[in-house]
């Protein structure tokens, strides 16, 4: 049981782990929208800390999204960081 919750502990990611990877900046891109920036990590640990984690990042820097907000039979913001499955890949 324990391992197991070390093991979900190691799926999310912190902006310390874009760091240790020499990560300089953290693109985010939606699915469903033309909506796609870039943002330097270190004003993203400057302003969050390096213990901030992606999911809540992700959350955040959607939250002005209009389809973030928007209710049923509508599609959900479809916010992501495209280029962390290459940076983590095992």
């Amino acid at each position: 049981m324990v391992a197991a919750a070390v093991r979900l502990v190691k799926l999310v990611l912190m902006l310390a782990d874009l760091e240790a990877k020499g990560v300089t900046r953290l693109t985010v891109a939606c699915d469903r929208c033309p909506r796609r920036g870039a943002y330097r990590v270190a004003r993203l640990v400057k302003q969050h800390g390096r213990d901030f984690d992606l999911v809540r990042l992700r959350l955040r820097l959607a939250a002005d999204c209009p389809a973030y907000r928007t209710g049923q039979g509508t599609p959900r913001c479809g916010a992501r960081f495209p280029q962390l499955p290459d940076l983590f890949r095992t």
